[in-house]
């Protein structure tokens, strides 16, 4: 049995279904073999590759059984609908300049939504001022990309806003050097882009998370929240545009 993932990107028990970008291809059996099942993003897009196949650029969990999505995502739209869950397009065109391209990509963390309010769509906004959620305003545009999460107060993040930012709300937040994820077209990839948990004490990750440079210090952090770490693969790390777990197995007996 299943039940559905209630606080984005932190799943509780084993991540049985998660949405991902078909940037993530590659993949499909390293997850299976995990017990986890790919529910890949599809159709046409504004955006260019290699972001066209992000998911963290065309789909935002919001929480609370609410996923807001772009008009490209009707394959989405109809897998989460079928759940019973809430779906909705935003009234904002996404296109492939910044920051016409972020209008999804931001992050809620339990009643905190982190993002640049600039960039961000204004749906999202005016649905987290009225659900009294604490906007935690952000230079980065591409805020979940770069943001990994290890639970509802720590963080990994390799962008000195985020950091600055989550350090005064009170988080935990692990800082880390950019460059050792790949994304093709660009000089480097994000943390939050080659990650993610597919349980509260599991995190998969890419690529091999040794090639990071800073793997000890990730290691540490993630040790501390007895979380372990799950390459997905020998190779660099790879940023596919975050994964993003809707369901999850039901409690044990």
């Amino acid at each position: 049995m299943e039940k559905l993932v209630i606080n984005p990107f932190l799943p509780i028990n084993k991540t049985d279904k998660l949405l991902i970008g078909s940037a993530a291809k590659d993949f499909v059996y390293e997850l299976l073999s995990l017990g986890v099942n790919p529910i890949f993003t599809g159709g046409e897009n504004a955006l260019k590759p290699p972001l066209c196949g992000h998911i963290d650029m065309l789909v935002n969990h919001y929480g609370n059984n609410l996923f807001y999505i772009d008009k490209s995502q009707i394959m989405v739209f109809n897998e989460l609908s079928t759940l019973g869950i809430k779906v909705f397009e935003i009234s904002d065109l996404i296109s492939n300049s910044y920051p016409n391209d972020v209008k999804l990509n931001c992050v809620r963390i339990g009643k905190n939504l982190i993002c640049n309010i600039k960039c961000v769509s204004k749906d999202i906004i005016k649905k987290s001022k009225l659900d009294g959620l604490n906007i935690i305003n952000v230079k980065q545009g591409y805020t979940k990309c770069s943001t990994l999460i290890a639970n509802q107060n720590a963080v990994i993040t390799d962008d000195e806003t985020v950091y600055s930012a989550l350090k005064l709300n009170h988080f935990d937040v692990l800082f880390v050097k950019k460059g050792s994820i790949a994304l093709p077209g660009f000089n480097y990839g994000f943390i939050g882009g080659c990650g993610g948990l597919i349980s509260k004490d599991e995190m998969i990750f890419f690529g091999n998370i040794k090639t990071h440079d800073s793997y000890n210090n990730i290691k540490a952090f993630l040790d501390n929240y007895k979380i372990d770490m799950i390459s997905l693969s020998n190779k660099s790390l790879l940023d596919i545009g975050s994964i993003i777990p809707f369901t999850e197995c039901e409690d044990k007996l």
